[in-house]
């Protein structure tokens, strides 16, 4: 069985776009996830679009005032039962194989950690190339050369 991956979206004034971000979700074809929408005290009508829809993999926690999208995500990674967790903006697309590639992708590299980039919505054909990080085979820090710049290193293996 397919592992299941939460993917979480904080929502905040999002009513022009939230339903078309949730609809790239369902068309996923991988379909072992949850969708975590977390309304962030929205003035707009984002929390009745998002009622609007019936799927029973989508959940929406409601945060009250705007707590940012930062704190947004820690409440919806509270909330999260996946083995692999996606970060979506409400206002972002997803191509049909994106859970399908990525996971393909980690499972192959063996990594921990994995982002892609983005092309925006003028220009969705270009290709989105996936990144990880494994976590056990880093190679050690040079003592004069920062942590991070390793990560930054070892993600475009």
């Amino acid at each position: 069985m397919e592992e299941k991956v939460s993917i979480i979206v904080p929502v905040y004034n999002a009513q022009n776009y939230i339903k078309e971000t949730i609809e790239s979700v369902q068309k996923q074809d991988y379909t072992n996830w949850e969708l975590i929408l977390v309304e962030n005290g929205s003035t707009d009508d984002s929390l009745n679009c998002i009622q609007t829809i019936r799927d029973e993999r989508i959940r929406v926690i409601c945060a009250g005032d705007n707590i940012g999208a930062a704190r947004a995500r820690n409440l919806g990674m509270q909330e999260a039962t996946g083995e692999y967790v996606c970060y979506l903006d409400a206002d972002d697309l997803w191509d049909e194989d994106k859970l399908s590639s990525q996971i393909a992708f980690m499972k192959e590299k063996q990594a921990a950690f994995s982002f892609t980039g983005y092309s925006s919505r003028a220009s969705m054909a270009a290709q989105m190339t996936p990144r990880c990080f494994k976590s056990s085979t880093s190679p050690p820090k040079p003592a004069n050369q920062p942590a991070w710049d390793n990560i930054i290193i070892n993600s475009f293996k």
